[in-house]
């Protein structure tokens, strides 16, 4: 991956790039408020080192607010818990939610969506000393050997304590394949990934869920030996940044300049700064959704 004076570099051009426009947004004197997740890394966090947010998705912000001309002075970014950031979204309190946010049936009743900026998906962190059974069939493997059916599956999902982030859409995903597997388990929700992991860390839990590159950089992050990401990818869906509902000019604003940035010269470089070099279809799924 590209060393943190790369990726400041990557989105300053991205952010010189993009052409200025019109600013259609708001009655606000040509400011802009964002609210961000704070421990979404890499797409958005406070560094502990500038004290400022940072990440993909706020990088993504920037070169929007470039777009509309908005001066760097006139940008604020203001942390926020996801319900809390759509609620102030409803509310006409920030501008966008600069994370990245998978859209549902239930968030669209509070908020609108960007063009996707990242094909994501739920992936688990657990410790190196759990149960072999339940290693495999998170694997994608029979808990043991034998005829692969769906009772060996519940033997090795069963009587587990797993962990998911609260009120996301892996909470409700963890939720539903133990119903839908009958399976018995406790599902804890918490408010942070170190959090989670660390109740795997100290064996309070067996397994953590969540998006898989969250868990990779939070792992990068912490001191977590013990712990291993599962090579699988159970769930995708594609996330967006939260936008006002009814704001049609807006909308458009924001996926025009999305749109620009995807097909930048510096776009590449600054996504695989985040995501490293694997995402190469990922990367062209995101370009394959900007305005033509």
């Amino acid at each position: 991956m590209l060393n943190k004076k790369s990726l400041v570099q990557s989105a300053l051009a991205l952010s010189v790039l993009l052409p200025a426009t019109m600013n259609v947004a708001f009655a606000n004197e040509n400011s802009l408020t964002f609210g961000y997740l704070a421990d979404e890394a890499p797409f958005s966090s406070l560094s502990q080192v500038t004290g400022q947010p940072s990440g993909y998705a706020i990088d993504l912000c920037k070169a929007v607010a470039n777009s509309m001309d908005v001066k760097s002075s006139n940008i604020k970014f203001v942390p926020v818990t996801l319900d809390s950031g759509l609620q102030k979204l409803s509310n006409n309190e920030i501008d966008a939610l600069c994370s990245a946010v998978t859209p549902t049936a239930e968030r669209r009743q509070q908020a609108s969506f960007s063009l996707p900026i990242f094909q994501g998906g739920v992936s688990a962190v657990l410790n190196q000393d759990a149960q072999q059974d339940l290693k495999r069939v998170l694997e994608g493997k029979p808990a043991h050997q034998g005829p692969k059916w769906r009772a060996t599956v519940n033997r090795g999902l069963a009587n587990h304590t797993y962990v998911v982030h609260k009120q996301t859409v892996t909470e409700a995903w963890v939720k539903e394949q133990v119903k839908r597997l009958g399976v018995i388990a406790n599902v804890v929700a918490v408010d942070t990934h170190q959090q989670g992991l660390a109740m795997v860390s100290s064996g309070k839990a067996d397994a953590y869920f969540a998006e898989v590159d969250s868990l990779s950089s939070e792992m990068t992050k912490g001191n977590y030996d013990n712990l291993e990401l599962s090579g699988r990818v159970y769930q995708t869906a594609l996330q967006s940044l939260a936008l006002p509902r009814n704001n049609d000019d807006f909308r458009f604003a924001v996926d025009k300049a999305l749109s620009d940035a995807y097909n930048s010269n510096g776009f590449a470089e600054l996504y695989q700064g985040y995501f490293g070099h694997q995402h190469s279809e990922g990367l062209e799924a995101i370009k394959y959704f900007s305005l033509k």
